[in-house]
């Protein structure tokens, strides 16, 4: 009796076995077969777009291609691309790749490239909406490396939030000195009618110093171009042992905008702040300061959704 009940259940175990190598080799074969469905459905589409001289604009509303754009990116950054591409050309296709380029027209600012392989079955869409790459998530990308948020504290030492400050700064070492050769802070203020900008532009690389400073000229190294920096005011924090002075400029609403312009991609480029001495702090490729157009604007944005 022992014996046919052990047999049987071997004979159960074994059937069970096969039944679930059995299930998951279907299972397997079924993704594998839908897959390869998607991949023909899509090349289809391509196939057929391209025969019929169909634009970008077209494409992209068709069933397969926006199910596939959600799934690889996501809802938001297709609802974006219908609302900003909204003049393009026929899908060209060369080599064994299809090819698609629009731009917002009249209506939008957006501009977007793709492109699909069919031998590997790769979609690719570069996304920009004014210049600004568009990631997967559909959000703007913003490069912020070097700049930092911070605020002032209050009589508990905790940080006021309601009154951020944009910060960019330097650090260099003089024997048992530390110094900033640039530090710049950037601060919102509301005002009547909208959000006025007072920034001020510094270095302590003067040392003591006790004179304001006269004129800031940048050069960019690549053109050979030297620009005079208009500023507001000028700036003077005076300190005393082991903390130079800090000697600048106030910048201020329009003339912070002219100043962003210009300094916005200068990636190798040379400051020399000018004294009424004429003495010179000379700085050379201040890393990231040239990301000061994504650093405000994400800033700004911020700042907006606190109101």
């Amino acid at each position: 009796m022992n014996t046919k009940i052990k047999l049987l259940t071997i004979t159960l175990a074994s059937l069970l076995s096969y039944a679930l190598v059995g299930c998951g080799n279907s299972s397997t074969k079924q993704q594998t077969e839908t897959t390869v469905q998607q991949k023909n459905l899509l090349e289809d589409i391509f196939k057929e777009t391209f025969a019929k001289k169909e634009s970008f604009f077209e494409l992209i509303r068709k069933d397969a291609v926006k199910e596939r754009i959600i799934s690889e990116y996501s809802q938001n950054f297709y609802d974006k691309l219908c609302q900003q591409i909204q003049v393009s050309s026929s899908i060209s296709y060369t080599d064994g790749k299809y090819e698609g380029n629009g731009t917002g027209g009249r209506y939008g600012n957006g501009e977007a490239y793709l492109s699909y392989i069919p031998a590997n079955d790769i979609l690719t869409i570069n996304f920009t909406i004014g210049r600004r790459t568009i990631q997967r998530d559909g959000e703007v990308y913003y490069n912020t490396e070097g700049w930092e948020v911070k605020y002032p504290k209050d009589e508990f030492d905790e940080d006021i939030t309601s009154e951020p400050v944009l910060m960019y700064e330097l650090f260099e070492n003089d024997g048992l000195i530390t110094y900033s050769p640039i530090w710049l802070s950037i601060t919102p203020v509301r005002v009547k009618g909208g959000i006025g900008i007072g920034c001020i532009f510094c270095t302590n690389k003067l040392g003591y110093s006790s004179s304001n400073i006269a004129k800031i000229l940048v050069k960019d190294n690549a053109s050979g171009r030297v620009y005079n920096i208009a500023f507001d005011e000028p700036y003077y924090e005076e300190y005393s042992g082991f903390k130079y002075a800090d000697v600048g400029v106030g910048i201020f609403n329009d003339t912070f905008i002219q100043f962003m312009n210009t300094i916005t991609g200068l990636v190798d480029c040379t400051i020399s702040f000018i004294n009424e001495d004429g003495e010179n702090a000379v700085i050379k490729n201040p890393e990231n300061l040239c990301n000061i157009r994504d650093a405000f604007d994400k800033f700004m944005e911020d700042y907006k959704k606190m109101e």
